[in-house]
């Protein structure tokens, strides 16, 4: 009997302990500039800079060009706000397989804010909104969440509003149309659009 209780005492797998969960890439200080760099892609690698100027967020690398400062504040708030258990992995080997390697990574982040410069990898994901993260010099890698590489886009459609021009279509009174043929002036009357007296008559779908 004491022997069996002695075996069953060392044998027995121990309680695993939980690892509560911290912040893995611990953004310190206000970040002023962001770069990103996409290598999920192999030959067609994309990479853009944010920056910080005058208090509003521009494409460093497309000639200040201005972005969505939501859309980078939003981000911001992302990467504070991930966080972790413990390690997934620690050997070198795996960082290839999970994607943050520095020769091979889905993402590359480099923040840099009043305390210096951050460099972390983004690779695949093993869950809904939680990607694996290494940080750059480190070993570990933690799969933290709620974060994804679709919030690190690394082409400017990301960051900027694409939509070139913009107009209320209720709004519209009247519009004119010219080219080689000749010009026509079309005018709404209560809901009813009309054309000019004298211009033909008026396809209802084309002016949809």
């Amino acid at each position: 009997v004491q022997v069996g209780l002695f075996v069953m005492i060392k044998l027995w797998p121990a309680e695993r302990k939980l690892v509560k969960p911290k912040s893995v890439i611990g953004v310190g200080g206000e970040v002023t500039a962001i770069e990103v760099v996409d290598g999920s892609v192999q030959g067609k690698a994309e990479q853009i800079e944010l920056a910080k100027a005058s208090g509003k967020w521009v494409l460093a690398s497309g000639g200040g060009y201005p972005v969505e400062s939501k859309k980078v504040e939003d981000l911001l708030s992302k990467l504070k706000a991930a966080k972790a258990g413990a390690a997934v992995a620690s050997r070198e080997a795996y960082h290839r397989k999970l994607e943050v390697a520095a020769a091979r990574f889905q993402r590359k982040v480099t923040l840099t804010s009043s305390k210096g410069k951050l460099t972390f990898f983004l690779g695949t994901s093993p869950a809904l909104k939680k990607v694996h993260v290494r940080l750059d010099g480190k070993k570990d890698v933690y799969a933290a969440g709620p974060l994804s590489t679709w919030d690190v886009g690394a082409s400017a459609t990301s960051w900027v509003d694409t939509a070139y021009f913009k107009l209320e279509r209720d709004k519209i009174a009247s519009f004119t149309l010219q080219n080689g043929k000749g010009t026509i002036s079309v005018t709404k009357e209560g809901t009813d659009w009309k054309l000019a007296a004298g211009e033909g008559k008026l396809s209802k779908t084309e002016v949809d």
